[in-house]
């Protein structure tokens, strides 16, 4: 069985511009919280880092127009089957 670390890792390359991100595989959320990101790819590593850790703030409802097709579809896959632990 996955670790939930493994399972977020699997998440977050299913967004185009988090694949091959240092802090992804393995998951660092230390390195995915220091570095500097564009507003759509930013909006990703805060989805990721909010079901990390959910006192990390994430806004759907700001981020979801910065997503591109490909994002959104990333977190539609998601919602429709999420997990939690």
């Amino acid at each position: 069985m996955k670790s939930f670390e493994e399972k977020l890792s699997d998440l977050a390359e299913t967004f185009p511009s988090l694949r091959g991100l240092e802090g992804i595989r393995p998951f660092n959320p230390e390195i995915l919280r220091k570095n500097t990101y564009s507003s759509g790819q930013g909006a990703a590593v805060d989805f990721i880092l909010n079901l990390y850790n959910s006192s990390h703030p994430f806004n759907l409802g700001k981020v979801i127009g910065n997503w591109d097709d490909h994002h959104q579809a990333a977190f539609a896959a998601w919602a429709k089957n999420p997990f939690w632990c």
